[in-house]
């Protein structure tokens, strides 16, 4: 076994156990280490990036990112972040489409290997949507939706975003439900027991934090860990898989 594929098998079994421990942030701390990408963005509301502004941005998502290093992927974070941000720029010029929910699910389920997995382990577009509402709310700024300031008392109700994304918010929630299904229960119930628990009164449940950890979450880690290591082995791997989520095919 050669250094560079050792360095990656020792990553990828310390997976699940880094994951753990970046759990206790929690997404509110999500929200406060992307202040940077949230004052540039805010900054530019209501009209286009700046090339140099989109290079921040994606900078700042890039390098808070820990999917991808949790998981054994080899991250070059400049060579990333200009994938990322050259992809934002092209969407914002109209020559790359908006990313649809449905087709970033399938790339993900596709690129991480999970279509042969049962459905609780893949990722479906009511966990995407789920994440774009975490977004939404702690992270306005990068959302694609409506702006969250502009639903207040005396707006007509609208909904908060469609199913499409920009680049910018597709990486964002590619990253998070790939964190969300390592370390929420909620995102590794079957449709039954997401269907049974939203009939249950609240006063009838029982937290899902308070019950034993679901081995799901683990199988799935696991599972992505060791594709991770097999498919992300260098930093060109990885700007190429987010290419093929943005729909950027070079």
């Amino acid at each position: 076994m050669t250094h560079g594929r050792f360095r990656r098998w020792a990553t990828a079994t310390m997976s699940v156990a880094m994951l753990a421990a970046v759990t206790a942030q929690g997404y509110a701390q999500e929200a406060v280490t992307h202040a940077d990408a949230r004052r540039v963005a805010a900054a530019a509301r209501g009209r286009a990036l700046s090339k140099d502004e989109a290079q921040r941005i994606a900078s700042d998502l890039v390098s808070k990112s820990t999917t991808p290093v949790a998981f054994g992927a080899a991250v070059d974070p400049a060579a990333l972040a200009q994938t990322l941000a050259d992809a934002h720029m092209e969407w914002q010029q109209g020559r790359l489409q908006s990313i649809h929910e449905e087709k970033l699910a399938q790339a993900l389920n596709a690129q991480l290997k999970l279509n042969s997995l049962p459905g609780y382990e893949r990722i479906r577009v009511p966990d995407i949507r789920r994440v774009r509402l975490l977004i939404w709310t702690k992270v306005p700024e990068l959302s694609t939706g409506v702006d969250r300031h502009n639903k207040g008392r005396g707006n007509r109700p609208t909904a908060a975003f469609g199913p499409f994304m920009s680049p910018f918010e597709a990486f964002l929630v590619a990253d998070w439900v790939i964190y969300s299904k390592a370390e929420n229960d909620e995102y590794v119930l079957t449709d039954a027991e997401q269907k049974a628990r939203i009939n249950t009164p609240r006063a009838e449940q029982e937290p899902l934090h308070a019950q034993p950890v679901n081995p799901r979450r683990q199988e799935f880690a696991a599972h992505v860990a060791t594709v991770a290591m097999k498919q992300y082995g260098s930093a060109q791997d990885l700007s190429a898989a987010l290419n093929d989520l943005l729909g950027r095919h070079k």
